[in-house]
Parts: C-alpha cells; sequence; structure tokens
C-alpha cells in the first residue's frame, strides 16, 4: 500500500505538534500540574455558582424557557470540565471520556477512595461498602459517573452532613444499588413534592439547584432510576438502581 508524501507531510506535522506539546508539558514539575487543577475546580465552581444564580433570576420572568435550556447546557459542560480535571489528576482521563465496558461497582468504590475524597468530599467523612464481588460492567462514560458521584457528595456537603455512607450492593441478578446516605439537614419543608429534589434550579441549600437533576440525566440515560428518601431523625439517602 502507496503512502502519499502528503499524507506523510501530515503525520510529519502531528508528530511534530505532539512532541511540542510534551516538551511543554515536561517543563512543569507535579506539584504545578496539581496547583493547575485545582485552579480549574476552583474557576469551575465559580462558573457553576453564577450560572445557578442567572438560571434563578431566569425562573422569575416570562420568556426565558429557551435561554434557561443554553445555561443547563453550558451548566452540564461546565461540570464536564470539573470532572476531567479531578480525573485527570490521580487518572488517566482518555479513558473515561468514551463509553466502554466499566466494571461499575469496583470503578465507584476507586473513584470515591482515590479521587473524590482529595476534592469534592473534603468536608465531609466517606465510608464505602462495596458488597459486589464479581464483576457488574455496564458500557457507560467513567466520566459522567464520576459527574454523577460528584454531584451527589456535593448535595451531601450543602446539606450540612457531615458524614456520608456509601452502600453498593446487587438487589437482583442484574440490578445494582448505590445508596448515598448523608446526615444533613433532611428534607426542607419548603419542598412539597420529594420528586422536585431533582428538578432544573431547586434547591433549598447555597447551590444551584443543578446538580441533582445532572444527576438524574446521567442516571437515565444510563437506564436507570434515581430516588431520594429522607432519614430519621434526619439526613437523606439518594439511591441509584441500575440493570444491565
Amino acid at each position: 500500500m502507496r503512502v502519499t508524501s502528503a499524507k506523510l507531510r501530515a503525520e510529519k506535522d502531528t508528530y511534530q505538534a505532539q512532541t511540542l506539546f510534551l516538551q511543554s508539558v515536561s517543563s512543569l514539575n507535579a506539584k504545578e500540574l496539581v496547583a493547575f487543577h485545582h485552579q480549574i475546580v476552583h474557576d469551575s465552581s465559580i462558573i457553576g455558582n453564577y450560572i445557578g444564580r442567572s438560571i434563578k433570576a431566569l425562573q422569575k420572568t416570562q420568556g426565558g424557557k429557551e435561554v434557561l435550556g443554553f445555561l443547563e447546557k453550558a451548566s452540564l459542560a461546565n461540570n464536564r470540565i470539573t470532572a476531567v480535571a479531578q480525573f485527570a489528576t490521580k487518572a488517566n482521563f482518555r479513558a473515561g471520556i468514551a463509553k466502554e465496558p466499566t466494571d461499575l461497582p469496583a470503578f465507584i468504590e476507586q473513584y470515591i477512595s482515590n479521587v473524590a475524597r482529595d476534592f469534592i468530599a473534603t468536608n465531609l467523612k466517606v465510608g464505602v461498602e462495596n458488597k459486589v464481588r464479581e464483576r457488574f460492567e455496564l458500557k457507560l462514560s467513567r466520566i459522567e459517573i464520576s459527574i454523577l458521584v460528584d454531584n451527589i457528595i456535593s448535595n451531601a456537603d450543602k446539606a450540612g452532613a457531615k458524614n456520608l455512607e456509601v452502600k453498593i450492593a446487587k438487589v437482583g441478578s442484574n440490578t445494582l444499588r448505590i445508596s448515598f446516605v448523608d446526615n444533613g439537614n433532611g428534607l426542607s419543608p419548603s419542598l412539597d413534592r420529594l420528586e422536585s429534589m431533582f428538578e432544573m434550579g431547586v434547591t433549598t441549600t447555597s447551590g444551584s439547584g443543578l446538580g441533582l437533576y445532572h444527576a438524574r440525566e446521567i442516571v437515565e440515560r444510563i437506564g436507570g432510576k434515581i430516588t431520594a428518601i429522607p432519614q430519621q431523625p434526619k439526613g437523606m439517602e439518594i439511591r441509584v438502581e441500575v440493570t444491565r
């Protein structure tokens, strides 16, 4: 098979670009790279806050439905930026972008233990109990699963929780349950329906009201179900169930 000179030139240009990029990156030490990742997460949090405030303001005006849709998409993209920055610090982020077969119980346990605890869960004591010993594989985007976990953890933190227990177990031959149980303030009296927790812009904390909304979208995309279950005397369980 003949290789054309044009193709060779294109491959050479690509190789040179990759080499220059790697040379620029190699001049940075690990401490600087971690600092850059933290700055990305910080700025992403600021962007998310302003998007949330914009959504709340638009909900009070007429004709804002289309703009709300644009802001919701921007917020989801912003969440992806945060997740990639966190994921890339301690994991191979390239492996997380595309949908691929993933042992979901093992991935969630490892992500919380090795990534989330150092970023999104710094104010919480998080315990993980994984009772699933065999592989439970689903084809999914690992970045989206990390966003799902981050949003639920962030919701617990904003609800004033100090402890969060994550329990992973099979409740059927093909059904997996992941329960996030916190000891926060629980259900706010201002919510007339429990399901409204997962609606866009609904919040009773300092958050934007988008975290659980995005969590529901991600769970539904993988064919699962997410529910909220109030705990006694206080706290909340966010339960995710998926079937393969």
